[in-house]
């Protein structure tokens, strides 16, 4: 990467067990790579660390938008596969 931009998410679920839903849900992705960024996941005390990088402004904007949305949609499917939402 030419020059390095980086940016830090914590997220907590609103249990526990949601986190870890999360966290096996987006490790994969994490693992895969796209040329000129990366992200690094991790889990620890109830809450997920995520770190990102890329080689420009707007393609760590990208990169943010894309895991936030996921995020949102697990969130989103659990609410309704433990009937909290529709």
């Amino acid at each position: 990467m030419a020059e390095e931009h980086e940016a830090q998410l914590i997220f907590r679920g609103s249990a526990e067990r949601r986190t870890a839903a999360a966290y096996k849900a987006l490790s994969s992705e994490a693992a895969r790579t796209i040329e000129g960024t990366s992200v690094s996941i991790s889990m620890r005390d109830g809450a997920l660390f995520l770190s990102f990088k890329a080689d420009s402004v707007p393609a760590l904007r990208a990169l943010m938008n894309s895991y936030l949305r996921w995020l949102v949609m697990i969130e989103r499917a659990l609410d309704v596969v433990e009937g909290e939402g529709l």
